[in-house]
């Protein structure tokens, strides 16, 4: 900024003019505050001239301290439309008009900005050429104008000129078409689903408290959604972020929670949410599936979520599709190998991600075969399998526990349902192979794991 300019500030402190900020606290310099955005402007019956709207940069920490953020955001917040809407309420509290004026340069980033906002450029560079104004209403007041002539006269290009723009009314934050921008939108539509009914539509969980979710179901009208377990607590909690940490990973060693919490969430698109909405009778499909499993177990802290995987269908499926692949190696080529690396990396992130799995006493494993026809496994205390082998193999080190004669009345097994028969068992041995390669490769990642070597598997280098 010009000398000039930073002057005009600190006179606005002092004269006919107001100033509003906002301040950030750090937690690590309780006595500190940081003005992170600003706006000093001068009022009048026939609106308010803003001198000077400023929000700080992002601001990268270079010194970065454990438990920190490393980047201070500050943009993108909507802090200068907010300063906007404050200077239009405070001119409604008056009962004068709720109008804007100020000058931006033409082929700033800022133009653009108060354009979107419903911002109008004036037809001349003068107060007067504005509709409805004929006298300077700010004659007198603290004003910052730069007329065409100082600019001409600094030797400034025209495109670079400083030029009026003015908003009357509050500035839009809704824009659905030319005719069509609000700040409020009451008695307004506007679609909320995309046209395309592949598209994205909600992710859960989302960013919310445990009791904030559970006071929007307590309307009694989805008992069945608010009870987690017969008689335990709704404890306050907070749904874990389920955004990847980091995505396609190529180094030679893995950091201990690589890829946590990837597959944790349940995506919805368009066509499976209105396919739900319009037909009551229609089936289930994956996405349904894995929302419903996530919430079962969207409370981290309660027993059901501690005792209980669900592992997504979309991994199930991959599982399963691999030993239908594997069925007839006749077929192997460089294609099929592709194809065979796309499977088992998604199945190696999950397992790599999930490390506690067989500390677990149910895993559920589900599949789709077709339309209707679901069938699924729930291994029951697996651990207890791998707990018996040691002791068959005597292997040393085992812990006290673990040789107890307790161990032996724990109940163990894998349970089969389908939704086509009611038989206790699978009609084909195919059916739960897939299940039984999971629960090995569950044990050997928990082998590595304890061996020291969980940070070296890494599937994706060995196929680079």
């Amino acid at each position: 900024m010009k000398e000039e300019e930073k002057q005009n500030i600190r006179e606005g402190l002092l004269k006919d003019c107001e100033t509003l900020y906002v301040v950030a606290f750090n937690l690590m310099k309780s006595n500190t505050i940081t003005i992170v955005a600003a706006v000093q402007y001068c009022t009048t019956p026939e609106g308010a001239w803003i001198n000077w709207l400023g929000i700080s940069a992002d601001v990268c920490n270079s010194g970065v301290m454990p438990m920190t953020n490393s980047v201070g955001v500050f943009r993108r917040l909507v802090f200068g439309t907010f300063l906007q809407s404050l200077i239009h309420f405070q001119q409604l509290a008056k009962g004068w008009l709720p109008r804007l004026f100020l000058q931006t340069l033409l082929n700033g980033d800022a133009c653009q900005y108060y354009i979107n906002r419903g911002y109008i450029k004036a037809p001349r560079n003068v107060i007067n050429s504005v509709p409805d104004i004929l006298i300077n209403p700010f004659l007198g007041k603290h004003q910052y104008f730069v007329p065409d002539e100082m600019q001409a006269a600094e030797g400034e290009d025209r495109k670079s000129y400083l030029a009026l723009f003015y908003r009357d009314g509050f500035v839009v934050t809704t824009y659905l078409d030319d005719d069509h921008a609000f700040f409020f939108l009451e008695g307004a539509k506007m679609k909320c689903i995309p046209e395309d009914k592949s598209e994205f539509l909600f992710r859960f969980p989302y960013n919310t408290s445990g009791s904030e979710l559970e006071d929007n179901l307590g309307d009694g009208a989805l008992r069945l959604f608010y009870h987690q377990r017969l008689g335990e607590a709704l404890e306050e909690y907070v749904l874990p972020e389920n955004t990847p940490k980091s995505g396609f990973f190529k180094a030679a060693i893995r950091e201990i929670n690589q890829f946590e919490r990837h597959f944790d969430s349940a995506d919805m698109n368009v066509d499976e949410y209105l396919g739900m909405k319009n037909d009551h009778e229609i089936y289930l499909k994956d996405q349904t599936m894995a929302f419903w499993g996530r919430w079962l177990l969207r409370n981290p802290n309660s027993v059901a979520s501690q005792d209980s995987a669900i592992i997504p269908p979309y991994i199930t499926k991959e599982v399963v599709n691999l030993f239908d692949k594997l069925k007839n190696p006749g077929t192997y080529g460089y294609d099929f190998n592709k194809n065979l690396i796309s499977t088992l990396d998604k199945v190696d992130k999950y397992l790599y991600g999930h490390p506690d799995l067989l500390q677990k006493r149910l895993v559920f494993f589900v599949v789709n075969q077709e339309m209707h026809h679901w069938y699924g496994f729930c291994a029951v205390n697996p651990w207890k399998a791998i707990v018996m082998a040691l002791r068959k193999r005597n292997a040393k080190g085992l812990h006290s526990e673990l040789k107890n004669k307790r161990v032996l009345e724990y109940r163990a097994g894998i349970l089969h349902s389908d939704s086509k028969n009611s038989s206790f068992k699978p009609p084909y041995f195919d059916w739960i192979r897939p299940f039984l390669r999971m629960l090995n490769m569950m044990s050997h990642y928990r082998d590595l794991k304890v061996s020291g070597n969980r940070d070296k598997i890494n599937f994706v280098k060995m196929y680079q």
